[in-house]
């Protein structure tokens, strides 16, 4: 069955990305209404499809990706449309991130991309469970992802809906997982392929994360998921900022979503290369170590310092530049060892 689906999502892809097409501004399936916005339900080659259009498209296309429940936080979605952005969304409803949600993935963003033109990478959105998608996905194509936005996402199956340690699990989804990879028990505790195994990618990529947590959350607990994957990307220098929602439990909501998400989403879309730039510092005749780098005018960057890159080593900012005056910019800081390294970061949520 699956080798079956990998087959026709192979050659699904092979023809959508025939040279020569132009991108379609027809949408086929039942329109309705979200909020004053075309939207549009469908399917196409055995995935089941949402797409709602801007009233004015943004230039390049620019798109926000679902995965799992569309229309949660309508707010999100309508201050996205009002700037031009598509909001799209493909079933992977009981797949739980699997390779067969994957696959669903990669057929859906070259169907978006062949033949609506759609920006080559995309801003993706993991709610709950949805987090197992759109984690498992950006680790293999971190080239087609600008941002990720989750909110109480599952990051370890075992912990939901397993039920393997603080988190009330569900016993009944939990057998779904285990169906969805193919998975014994022993296997599924085996297994090493969950997003808080695999951040090295999304980080060396660069790729800034946001993350919403309700402290309460005994469903999808902070502490065995968006904890571990804070915790790994710090370790692996990754950009990442947690809200945390103090006596909220697993609840899908944030005051003023727009000077918060969706400002996290723009500024990502908007960077031409938001990949942390890591250079050595150059021992210079003053004792210091010096450093250039240029950047986009306007732009807030941050400049951090380390004696030494290992797994635990301590990044301390040596200059915070709200806003990009002029490019190239020369920084300097006192050492404290003779080897100097710095990375530079931009800051897409602040």
């Amino acid at each position: 069955m699956k080798s079956r689906l990998a087959l026709m999502i192979s050659v699904i892809c092979l023809l959508l990305s025939s040279p020569g097409a132009e991108a379609s501004d027809t949408w086929p399936g039942t329109l309705t209404d979200f909020n004053s916005y075309d939207r549009y339900t469908f399917e196409t080659n055995g995935l089941n499809c949402i797409v709602t259009v801007p009233n004015v498209v943004a230039e390049g296309k620019p798109w926000v990706w679902r995965a799992r429940f569309p229309g949660q936080v309508p707010d999100l979605d309508i201050a996205l449309l009002s700037n031009g952005f598509h909001v799209a969304y493909v079933s992977v409803v009981g797949l739980f991130g699997s390779p067969e949600a994957v696959a669903r993935f990669d057929a859906f963003y070259e169907f978006l991309t062949q033949t609506y033109g759609f920006d080559r990478r995309a801003a993706l959105v993991g709610m709950s469970r949805g987090g197992l998608a759109v984690f498992n996905w950006a680790r293999d194509n971190t080239d087609k992802v600008h941002c990720i936005y989750a909110d109480a996402p599952v990051c370890d199956f075992k912990s939901w809906p397993g039920g393997f340690g603080t988190s009330d699990g569900n016993a009944t989804q939990w057998a779904k997982c285990l169906t969805a990879y193919g998975f014994t028990e022993a296997e599924a505790f085996a297994y090493e392929g969950n997003p808080v195994d695999n951040m090295e990618s999304l980080a060396t990529a660069g790729i800034p994360l946001l993350h919403v947590v309700g402290d309460l959350d005994t469903t999808v607990p902070f502490s065995e998921n968006t904890s571990v994957i804070e915790t790994n990307y710090a370790s692996l220098g990754g950009d990442m900022k947690v809200i945390h929602k103090p006596g909220v439990a697993h609840k899908h909501e944030i005051d003023n979503p727009t000077s918060t998400i969706v400002n996290f989403i723009l500024n990502a879309v908007s960077a031409d290369d938001h990949v942390p730039t890591l250079i050595f510092g150059t021992l210079a005749s003053n004792g210091n170590f010096n450093v250039q780098f240029s950047g986009t005018t306007g732009q807030h960057y941050r400049v951090e310092y380390a004696n030494e890159l290992t797994a635990s080593n301590s990044w301390l900012v040596t200059t915070d530049v709200v806003s990009l005056v002029e490019s190239p910019l020369d920084v300097s800081v006192a050492p404290t060892n003779t080897v100097g390294f710095y990375r530079i970061g931009w800051l897409p949520w602040e």
